[in-house]
């Protein structure tokens, strides 16, 4: 329960259901980052940025970005040695309460925070459009959204048109696209693009967004620009599901396919996956987890929801979103295969 007023107006809360992006300059003050600006300095003094890769060298709009994992080098995890304030910056009560505002419930959750850091000419930072959900959680967001994730960036430095301002497209502006289109592909990133709009804000500035939102990194465009955020995740305390649980909790590799794809109901909400018959559960999440992994058995969940049979409704959507191979530039199921391979090689020669 909420013992203090929210720092957000109804309208606050409204913009954000609905469209998924509310953008609030000024929700911190220049007195307020000196400390964690000076610890964020610290941790990249301790852990600086790899030397400047040749990666990911491509345009800086939706169509012809690319993802790569150089782009998520100089991102460092929080909470983190020499670091007190920058800690527990994400942790703000003033923006504890806009969380609870927005998720509708005073018991929400921390899953996750760090700082990113970002200098032009370091790699190219320009991502096509896409949805975080995927890789924050096994599922896919809920019906309703204060049922769902709040992500967030806190500008410690001003954020313009030169420096990265992340872009993003109002949901009013996305409604065709299903649950499913995790990164749609060169049509949708052209239709998406009509709609792109920049997140620029002043120091201080907090960008509050949805999980189901699309957006994207952009480049540093300007010579010496660099941008310093911190981003975090939160979710309803009653939501396990949603946010890492482990530090090898990646959902978009493949260990997470095969769990899903072969264990059953008891043993997969050991994993947070929520039972049949939890609230979470509707046609649309139904459809939308047999589209994220075809070879799931839905059969129990669909029998509690009250659905037909999976092979008497209409085939699943394809899921949209990039393999490991393409972001890593390594072929994870070619390295187990090998690795199977000698494993059974070895055993043969016993």
């Amino acid at each position: 329960m909420q013992t203090h007023a929210s720092p957000l107006s109804e309208a606050d809360i409204q913009t954000w259901r609905e469209e998924g992006v509310l953008i609030l300059p000024g929700f911190f003050s220049a007195e307020e980052l000196e400390k964690p600006h000076e610890d964020f300095q610290t941790i990249y003094e301790m852990l600086p940025p790899a030397a400047r890769k040749a990666t990911a060298e491509a345009g800086n709009t939706a169509e012809t970005a690319k993802f790569h994992v150089d782009q998520l080098e100089a991102i460092r995890p929080l909470p983190s040695l020499g670091a007190p304030d920058l800690n527990l910056l994400a942790a703000h009560p003033r923006l504890i309460r806009a969380v609870q505002s927005l998720l509708g419930t005073g018991d929400v959750f921390l899953y996750t925070s760090y700082a990113w850091r970002k200098d032009a000419g370091q790699t190219n930072y320009a991502q096509p459009f896409h949805r975080d959900y995927p890789t924050h959680q096994l599922l896919v967001p809920p019906d309703r959204p204060e049922h769902g994730a709040v992500l967030m960036f806190i500008y410690l430095t001003d954020v313009d048109l030169g420096n990265g301002a992340l872009a993003y497209v109002r949901n009013s502006e996305a409604r065709r696209f299903g649950i499913e289109a995790g990164q749609p592909g060169s049509e949708g990133q052209a239709e998406l693009a009509r709609g792109e709009r920049r997140a620029v804000g002043p120091r201080g500035t907090v960008l509050l967004y949805s999980g189901e939102t699309f957006h994207r990194g952009t480049d540093l465009t300007e010579p010496g620009a660099f941008r310093h955020v911190v981003g975090a995740g939160y979710r309803r305390s009653d939501m396990p599901w949603i946010g890492p649980r482990r530090g090898d909790f990646h959902p978009v590799l493949p260990i997470w396919r095969d769990i899903m794809e072969m264990a059953g109901p008891e043993q997969l909400s050991v994993y947070g996956v929520p039972r049949p018959g939890n609230p979470y559960w509707t046609e649309r999440t139904i459809r939308g987890v047999e589209a994220r992994f075809p070879r799931w058995n839905s059969a129990p969940w669909r029998v509690a929801a009250g659905l037909a049979s999976r092979t008497a409704a209409p085939p699943p959507k394809t899921f949209q979103w990039p393999s490991v191979t393409e972001v890593g530039g390594a072929d994870i199921d070619a390295f187990v295969s090998r690795a199977r391979q000698k494993a059974r090689a070895k055993k043969a020669g016993q």
